[in-house]
């Protein structure tokens, strides 16, 4: 059975189903240069223009930020699609 008949939706037109996300740079080739290497000790997100709140986080700061989960599809450009992934991330109005 495929995972088209299993989650018992139709897949846009011209996607076709993969059971799991591809590794970028591994399982998936790059479209651009190799995947960077990030030193997350000295990398920062900085929130600033026409904001309420500027703000400046680290990568901890960010990993303490409230979160929330949600399930959906991925649906890749190059015609394939994972169904039913969940996804997590900051749900706050930071």
């Amino acid at each position: 059975m495929s995972s088209t008949e299993s989650e018992g939706k139709p897949l846009p037109s011209g996607q076709r189903p993969v059971k799991r996300l591809l590794k970028w740079g591994k399982e998936h080739p790059t479209i651009g240069v190799t995947v960077p290497k990030i030193d997350l000790n000295s990398w920062f997100l900085t929130i600033n223009g026409e904001v309420e709140n500027p703000a400046r986080l680290s990568w901890n700061d960010v990993l303490k930020l409230p979160k929330t989960e949600s399930t959906g599809d991925f649906h890749c450009v190059e015609g394939w699609t994972v169904q039913n992934l969940r996804w997590e991330g900051n749900s706050s109005g930071t």
